[in-house]
């Protein structure tokens, strides 16, 4: 499964800014689903990769993860705890309807960096690429996280 990219414009050399509300839908099972929203407005510095990355891995700050990068950083702005209406779960119930709920959301770093491995494998990175990617988050998020 790929998802669409989100509408992002540079505002300097290493942050951008959000032009439109992106969200990210997924599947718990055949029953739950789950949506995260990042609002239009919200701006980020996308993947910190180091510039001697960038043509080793054929990544740079804006590439085909950029969706995964702004999930992750939303996730970290917050350290874990999303605003309300960041995430939305639907609940197929038994009668066919669906139990919309708007939860509150308290996430890990762990959980955010395996979010974030998850969505860069829906990308054309590759398995590679995303295991390097994931195990610099790992090894470095903990700066940015608190």
């Amino acid at each position: 499964m790929r998802y669409n990219q989100p509408n992002i414009i540079p505002i300097s050399n290493t942050l951008y800014l959000l032009v439109e509300d992106w969200r990210y839908e997924w599947e718990y099972d055949s029953n739950i689903s789950a949506e995260i929203l990042v609002p239009a407005g919200f701006i980020y510095d996308g993947a910190s990769i180091p510039r001697i990355f960038w043509s080793i891995l054929g990544v740079t700050r804006d590439g085909v993860h950029r969706g995964a990068s702004l999930v992750h950083d939303w996730i970290y702005t917050y350290d874990g705890r999303l605003p309300d209406g960041s995430v939305v779960r639907r609940i197929k119930m038994s009668d066919g309807s669906v139990k919309v709920l708007d939860t509150y959301d308290k996430w890990s770093r762990r959980d955010c960096d395996r979010f974030f491995k998850k969505m860069l494998l829906q990308t054309s990175l590759g398995w590679l690429k995303t295991q390097i990617i994931y195990i610099a988050v790992r090894c470095f998020g903990w700066i940015k996280w608190n």
